[in-house]
């Protein structure tokens, strides 16, 4: 393994996490990623937090590429979750990060829209919270995201 890629993975920060993965990507060091990614997701106190702030922090997605970093991402942390059901968020945590990843969705590729709302259970949020997040959409002029 490459040491630029390697780390030490206990306690991980999510944005420490993603600069790993970032440099073994900007590298083409594709080979290493599975396995940075599923150490890297097990080390984070949250896991699904931590996967949010990454993507809130990738910048790759943004510009419409099919192959990201981000894109990549998701699919190696549904891999990785199915391993370790274990890693879901208690209802009251879920809440806030479906508010926060529906936020996201507004400016994400289409791509990726179902494997976030599947991620996050954003299907199965609180109808009323959902509602009032539209409301905000539409007080923003964002009609076509609020669809």
């Amino acid at each position: 393994m490459n040491d630029k890629c390697a780390s030490t993975f206990t306690g991980l920060e999510p944005l420490h996490l993603l600069r790993i993965l970032q440099a073994c990507w900007t590298k083409r060091e594709i080979h290493e990623l599975p396995e940075e990614a599923r150490r890297g997701f097990a080390s984070l106190a949250d896991p699904l937090e931590g996967l949010l702030i990454m993507l809130e922090n990738c910048n790759d997605w943004k510009k419409g590429k099919k192959q990201s970093l981000a894109h990549y991402l998701i699919d190696q942390f549904n891999s990785w979750i199915k391993d370790n059901a274990s890693a879901q968020q208690p209802c009251q945590k879920q809440n806030l990060l479906q508010a926060k990843v529906f936020a996201l969705l507004t400016v994400v590729p289409t791509n990726v829209l179902d494997p976030l709302v599947s991620l996050f259970e954003v299907d199965k949020a609180d109808t009323s919270s959902l509602l009032s997040l539209i409301e905000d959409l539409c007080i923003k002029n964002k009609y076509k995201e609020r669809i």
